[in-house]
């Protein structure tokens, strides 16, 4: 429910929010913006700190891969802009040189208006069978390694997934070559809603929509497609891996080949990535580890096989059903469209959780079948609903919320709201929640 595109990678802003600044300049209309329904408050708060308002952000249903997410694009263009080029760019790279990579796009303006599919390309860092090839009239996904160690050694280069094309350009390669899920993708567009801030595709004609790479699906076939690099500084930050074998930013690495982040202190430690956030973590005499530590879970991995993460989830997902838990969906802390919650202590019976609400933010008003609640106000202001009654709650105040009571928490302060619940029931999950109005469309 965190992933990637909303966290730091040496950065000041998160990923998402590096993507939208790269092209917050004056030759970019303001950015379309897709993502899955239960991301969208991510999205939405991410872009509001930069002050970027979006031209929409358009809800999945469910992820379906990036082929469906780009033809709904080009539909959305042929709506609202229909001579204009798109620059599509996934959201989980690094490109710490906006003005090179802008320039870089511009260089291609005149490929696309002239009808072709402008690929932005780059040198490879490492032999990885994961990325896309490229190389003038042939675009190849490798097998394995060694097949892609043999098409590098060949000139071929890596495809970015960054693209600049005309929406009717585009849409003519799509109508030839998948017009099944062309049709699909009109009607769950045709369909949509419109909800606060947010477009969403009908979920009825979007179930049926495959899981397709638009460089499966598209690119791999097109006699259109032309050839561009990219800044040299890019990466894409798909994997742990990627991130350490693909780091074109040398500086990143120490005198012993290590990625380091965080409060990591290490001895006699070579080729390995150390990244902590919030605890003191050591090494010592180890090498090509990946050592990720959050708060709540620690990832101790060869390097190279940091390519079977995907099997490793799912048996953390068959632990956490076996105890009653879903680590492998949320850290301790999680987001919220009116701030967050982070779990501090958790047993049988009872649960403390820390809650952080946004300056004028407002909790659905609600109430619980299986648990009370009682309030402490840390930080801030609290103005609280409980039944029929509202009132004020200042620092070191509190209240009691009996099991049934429907009742609201509402920041109506300018600093933020820092309050410890403790929760006390036979059932302590998050579905335990009867939401009776809701600020921000939530069922």
């Amino acid at each position: 429910m965190y992933p990637k595109q909303f966290q730091r990678f040496n950065t000041t802003h998160t990923l998402l929010q590096e993507a939208a600044l790269r092209v917050n300049k004056t030759a970019f209309h303001s950015p379309l913006v897709i993502g899955t329904e239960e991301h969208r408050f991510f999205i939405a708060e991410q872009l509001h700190v930069l002050e970027i308002q979006p031209a929409d952000i358009i809800l999945e249903p469910e992820g379906r891969d990036t082929a469906a997410a780009i033809i709904t694009a080009g539909l959305w263009m042929h709506d609202n802009h229909p001579s204009g080029l798109m620059l599509i760019m996934p959201s989980d790279h690094k490109i710490t040189d906006h003005q090179a990579f802008c320039e870089a796009v511009m260089s291609g303006v005149g490929l696309a208006q002239s009808g072709k599919l402008v690929c932005f390309s780059n040198e490879p860092t490492s032999p990885d069978p994961t990325m896309t090839y490229l190389k003038p009239a042939d675009v190849t996904k490798p097998a394995h390694q060694d097949e892609a160690r043999i098409l590098i050694d060949a000139g071929y280069l890596w495809n970015t997934g960054i693209y600049l094309v005309s929406e009717e350009t585009l849409m003519d390669n799509v109508r030839l070559l998948a017009p099944d899920l062309l049709e699909l993708c009109h009607q769950t567009y045709a369909n949509k809603t419109s909800e606060h801030d947010f477009i969403r595709l009908d979920e009825q004609f979007f179930k049926p929509i495959a899981r397709v790479s638009f460089e499966e699906l598209i690119l791999e076939h097109t006699a259109n497609a032309a050839m561009l690099p990219v800044t040299s500084d890019w990466q894409d930050m798909r994997t742990w891996k990627s991130v350490f074998h693909g780091a074109v930013d040398q500086s990143l690495k120490d005198k012993n080949g290590n990625i380091i982040d965080g409060d990591v202190v290490v001895l006699d430690t070579k080729n390995s990535l150390i990244r902590s956030d919030g605890i003191l973590t050591t090494t010592i005499g180890v090498n090509n580890l990946a050592i990720v530590i959050n708060d709540d879970a620690v990832l101790i991995s060869d390097i190279d096989k940091l390519n079977e993460l995907g099997p490793l989830i799912e048996q953390v997902a068959e632990h956490g059903a076996e105890h009653g838990t879903e680590q492998h969906l949320h850290h301790r802390t999680v987001y919220r469209p009116w701030g967050s919650f982070t779990s501090i202590l958790s047993a049988p019976g009872f649960q403390v959780k820390k809650l952080f609400v946004k300056p004028g933010a407002i909790l659905s008003l609600q109430k619980h079948a299986h648990r009370a609640e009682h309030w402490v106000v840390v930080e801030g202001t609290a103005e609280v609903t409980l039944d029929d009654a509202v009132f004020l709650l200042s620092e070191n105040q509190s209240c009691f919320i009996p099991l049934g009571a429907v009742h609201r928490l509402h920041n109506p302060g300018k600093i933020p709201l820092l309050v410890i619940e403790v929760q006390c029931g036979a059932y302590l999950g998050e579905d335990d929640i009867v939401r009776i109005e809701d600020t921000y469309g939530r069922q």
